[in-house]
């Protein structure tokens, strides 16, 4: 199995919504030549509750979300 199939089978059995690989061979990172995107879907409850701005809620939730895909 890629590496690439065996981490999307990891990210899928740890609650990522989907993930993204591409070739950067041209970028600024040296020798680092890909990246990989993760997509974590948002609670429908939270983004619901937004009407002109931001909510606690919402604050609450984007940083749980950002360190879940932090530690994964």
């Amino acid at each position: 199995m890629q590496v690439q199939e065996e981490l999307k089978k990891f990210l899928f059995e740890n609650g990522v919504a989907d993930v993204g690989f591409t070739c950067v061979d041209d970028g600024p990172f040296g020798e680092k030549s890909y990246a990989m995107s993760i997509v974590v879907k948002l609670s429908d409850a939270v983004i619901d509750e937004i009407s002109d701005e931001p909510t606690h809620s919402y604050f609450h939730h984007y940083r749980t979300v950002n360190a879940f895909i932090d530690r994964t």
